[in-house]
């Protein structure tokens, strides 16, 4: 029995790092395919202007501070973004020429660590937690399409694994949760699990501990030690667009862990509704983790509706990895103990895993490369480098520009401006870029001088317009 353990040990951690290594190469071919997303980019431009010896200049952030961006040349800072992908990308740009790709690779690999700690943590079957919680969806939405969710799941899932040990070092990385995705204070009640009254007051405190810097930050800069918190809630919810209900969001995030979870209990289901509810309830009843599991799902789903409420179509698909992390939680409860009694359930479950990895990455392919292709920094024939060949064209190299899509251009080393700052700033005319491509820069109606300005090129993706008396700044 012993021996067969063993065999079967050894055999399960081949396919995690069979399927671990399967998904990084999928990884990094979508990578080379769509390069860096927007909010990467802001990410590694906050870290570059961390960096930057302006950065101790006190007096310009005074001066230049709008709100949601301190900007000058391709000095770029966007406050209220979440502060441990910057913190990450710092050490990455002082090694490589271009950080990118293996700051994307180091977030893959601690949500990998986190996901095997979890499981070691709640005696989890590590092979089950890689399917269920590796998904594509989410290494799409939430790695390549931002990637601060993922260091919020990763550092969410350590936080359980110490919860359920009752270990007060689950205060720690709650802390880093919260600084991976600020939302994430939400989860603040789940250190009440921490164990005995000493036990809880240390997380907090070691909550607290790991926060300080930040507010110290905060409070040096910007005068306030909230900040960046009260700025990314005044996006988020208060000055953001009108409601919408994220009811298909919502199911998207449930629907994997459901059907990995059909997939388990076919054999109990088999059209019997109330056989199926009553062996889900069993299961739940069993965990000593459920409390905790039920505790993290009324506030992931609190939180996801504050939020989601407000935000655009894909923010709340993007927001959806607190549902599809909650709806995991259960489903490795439940099919914990049904994978013991049949081990042939896991294996079905590893098959449609590997089958949605390829289906993923086939649709990705087909649907997502052909546009993704055309915005890639990481290419020579992108769009956004098109756009400066063409201001070259016209006359206006080395000049600031205004654009919908300025983090595109800043790290193409191009000087650019949002709309939104020089708006709330002071009025300039500096030439102008618009992107027409879906959901690759703000709504041009932001141009308060676009209706006074001379349209100079008029391309399939992009256009050019230069305002009354253009300014053409260098730097």
């Amino acid at each position: 029995m012993g021996k067969n353990k063993l065999a079967n040990d050894e055999s399960g951690t081949k396919l995690i790092i069979g399927l671990a290594v399967l998904f990084l190469f999928i990884l990094v071919l979508s990578y080379h395919f769509s390069g860096p997303a927007w909010d990467v980019i802001v990410h590694y431009l906050n870290a570059k202007s961390y960096l930057n010896n302006r950065f101790s200049q006190k007096d310009f952030f005074n001066i230049d501070i709008n709100g949601w961006e301190i900007q000058q040349n391709t000095f770029y800072i966007e406050p209220i973004r979440d502060a441990m992908p910057s913190a990450i990308f710092v050490p990455l740009i002082l090694i490589f020429h271009n950080p990118i790709l293996p700051y994307t690779i180091i977030l893959y690999f601690i949500f990998v660590i986190s996901i095997w700690f979890f499981s070691k943590a709640l005696k989890f079957d590590k092979l089950l937690s890689y399917c269920l919680i590796l998904s594509p969806f989410f290494i799409y939405f939430s790695l390549l399409a931002n990637s601060a969710e993922v260091l919020s799941v990763s550092f969410l899932l350590i936080t359980l694994g110490f919860l359920y040990k009752k270990s007060p070092i689950s205060g720690l990385f709650l802390g880093l949760a919260a600084l991976s995705k600020y939302p994430n204070l939400i989860f603040l009640p789940l250190l009440l699990f921490a164990g005995n009254r000493k036990k809880i007051v240390a997380a907090y405190s070691l909550f607290i501990l790991i926060t300080i810097p930040w507010f110290a930050f905060n409070y040096i800069y910007y005068g306030n030690p909230l900040y960046a918190y009260l700025g990314s809630v005044s996006l988020n919810v208060t000055t953001s667009g009108p409601i919408s209900i994220p009811v298909f969001p919502f199911l998207i995030g449930l629907f994997v862990p459901l059907v990995y979870l059909l997939i388990g209990l076919r054999d109990k289901f088999k059209g019997n509704l109330k056989l199926f509810q009553n062996e889900v309830k069993t299961r739940l009843m069993e965990s000593e983790f459920t409390k905790i599991a039920i505790l993290f799902s009324c506030l992931a789903i609190l939180g996801y509706f504050i939020i989601a409420l407000h935000t655009d179509y894909f923010g709340q698909i993007r927001y959806s990895y607190l549902i599809y992390t909650s709806a995991t939680l259960f489903a490795l409860i439940i099919l914990q103990k049904e994978i013991k009694k049949n081990p042939k359930i896991l294996k079905d479950i590893v098959i449609a895993a590997f089958l949605l990895l390829v289906i993923s990455f086939i649709v990705f392919y087909l649907e997502a490369v052909p546009y993704l292709s055309k915005v890639n920094v990481n290419s020579n024939s992108s769009v956004i480098r098109s756009s400066i060949f063409e201001l070259d064209s016209l006359g206006y190299q080395g000049c600031r520009v205004e654009s919908n899509s300025w983090p595109y251009l800043i790290f193409l080393n191009q000087s650019a401006y949002s709309p939104l700052f020089l708006n709330n700033t002071v009025a300039t005319e500096y030439p102008i870029i618009i992107f027409k491509l879906p959901n690759l820069g703000v709504n041009p109606s932001y141009f308060w001088n676009i209706n006074q300005s001379k349209l100079v090129y008029n391309g399939t993706n992009f256009s050019i317009f230069l305002p009354k008396e253009v300014t053409c700044i260098k730097g």
